[in-house]
């Protein structure tokens, strides 16, 4: 295939996946019994956002 074609395919893909980890990650903040909070500091969610795209780029890496 075409690189112009796999690269945007790549890209969105990982998006994807670090968008799916940050909605799981957010959603488990409150799962585990824990005191639901209604507002989120900027320091959990710049966590958060680091989280998500670390494991995007460490599923990337062994290839």
């Amino acid at each position: 295939m075409a690189v112009w074609i796999v690269l945007p395919l790549v890209f969105i893909t990982a998006i994807a996946i670090a968008a799916a980890v940050f909605f799981a990650g957010w959603d488990l903040l409150g799962a585990r019994e824990l005191k639901p909070e209604h507002r989120v500091d900027s320091k959990t969610l710049f966590d958060l956002v680091k989280l998500s795209f670390g494991v995007v780029a460490g599923a990337g890496a062994p290839r």
